[in-house]
């Protein structure tokens, strides 16, 4: 596998990188490259988190931040590109076209970056462009693939499907100019052929992995009161104050726990007010963004984890929550809502839990049976790390993204051919 895999290059394009809530982007990355995949990261925006995770150190892709904002810089860069590469003008002017049709503020920006992306195609010869989340890096991506005549695809998740605001027609172009298009549930699968029924030979829908080898599941048993673990961005579609609200009931039962929530987010102060107001603040703590590392630890220290993930206003939701994943891997039961994605997940009664979503009493009764029948929530740890070495291996999800990767890459003869670089007199 890793001699076929040899000749592959691939430019994986994302908005941020790193970024703490986005794990699954990483591991895919370091398990392509353990698979012998050569990764070039572009990123569209530099990172501000201040925390990173430590498996950051294990990577070998170089990392190159596409950011147009550096004065004269980024038009140097591009004409440099163009002395090289000879582009094709068409095409110049066919994704200047494309981009001024993006529903997108920043369009000129992107194309810009495409500019600069597709001469780092064309010179360091990469076979594919892959990028994740189906908005800016995705669009980035498409006009690069016409710039540099290079093959592209792109991973959707679920913002950028179902959020009110998607591009619909940006992404149906996706679909049909992407040699193939990733998405991480079969309910993702059947939204994009409504959206473009000509692009469904195209779709694969390939789970997130986790590295079963490095969560090997941990005895149920806590020192102290038995422990929920709920970790996610503090945003609407996590739906943490039902988490709280569910707490206050397993209190006033008379039940002994403790809760703790691991993320930050813009509704930090909303949830600190809610706990303050429901008088939970002995029960539940609020430990902020961790790295992955910290997270892991907390979950093989925890009885059951809770994710009480909503439908948002405008929205937006969870499709394959990792932390789902990864707390199943670690033989933790889990209770979580009947979103469709998560239902591919988690098999009611089997290997954990499910509850309507924005149902703070049902959330509580179903935390309430796993924490009363240890041996009932020992039997769903059990299933549960079943489940994921069965549908949700790293190793085997990440060797068909790049067999999808071999198939579509565009040979090497196909790439522009560098010409003699023009030297100014002096």
């Amino acid at each position: 596998m890793d001699g076929e895999n040899r000749c592959l290059r691939v430019g994986y394009v994302v908005k941020v990188f790193p970024r703490l809530s986005e794990t699954f982007i990483l591991n895919e990355i370091l398990e392509l490259e353990r698979q012998g995949v050569e990764i070039d990261i572009f990123s569209l925006k530099s990172p501000t988190e201040p925390r990173y995770h430590g498996d950051l150190s294990r990577l070998r892709a170089s990392i190159t931040y596409l950011s147009p904002a550096e004065g004269s810089q980024p038009w140097r860069k591009i004409r440099s590109d163009c002395l090289t590469s000879d582009p094709d003008p068409f095409r110049v002017g066919e994704s200047f076209l494309q981009a001024t049709r993006l529903e997108d503020p920043t369009a000129l920006r992107l194309f810009i970056q495409a500019l600069i992306l597709a001469g780092a195609v064309r010179s360091r010869g990469i076979t594919h462009l892959h990028a994740h989340f189906a908005t800016s890096a995705t669009s980035v991506a498409m006009m690069a693939h016409k710039l540099a005549s290079v093959t592209f695809s792109f991973t959707a998740h679920a913002k950028d499907i179902y959020h009110r605001d998607t591009d619909l027609e940006n992404l149906a172009a996706a679909l049909e100019q992407a040699a193939f298009a990733v998405t991480v549930t079969d309910h993702n699968v059947a939204t994009l052929s409504r959206i473009t029924p000509a692009a469904y030979g195209k779709l694969r829908r390939i789970y997130n992995g986790v590295s079963l080898d490095r969560l090997e599941p941990s005895s149920l048993e806590p020192a102290g009161p038995p422990v929920i673990i709920s970790v996610g961005r503090l945003v609407e579609k996590k739906g943490f104050p039902y988490l709280i609200q569910a707490c206050r009931l397993l209190k006033e039962k008379g039940c002994s726990f403790r809760c703790v929530i691991i993320g930050g987010g813009d509704r930090e102060q909303e949830i600190r007010k809610l706990i303050g107001q429901l008088d939970l603040g002995n029960e539940i703590d609020l430990a902020g963004a961790l790295p992955h590392e910290s997270v892991v630890a907390a979950i093989r220290e925890s009885t059951v984890m809770a994710l009480p993930c909503i439908v948002g206003e405008d929205g937006n939701r969870d499709a394959l929550p990792t932390v789902l994943l990864e707390a199943m891997a670690l033989g933790r039961p889990v209770v979580s809502t009947d979103l469709p994605g998560v239902t591919e997940i988690v098999d009611h009664e089997t290997n954990g839990l499910m509850c309507p979503q924005r149902d703070a009493g049902a959330l509580a009764d179903a935390l309430m049976r796993v924490l009363a029948e240890p041996g009932f929530a020992a039997s769903l740890g059990r299933a549960a790390r079943a489940k994921a070495e069965d549908q949700f291996s790293l190793s085997r999800n990440v060797a068909e993204l790049a067999s999808c990767f071999r198939h579509a890459a565009t040979p090497l003869t196909g790439l522009y051919r560098p010409r003699q670089r023009i030297e100014r007199a002096v």
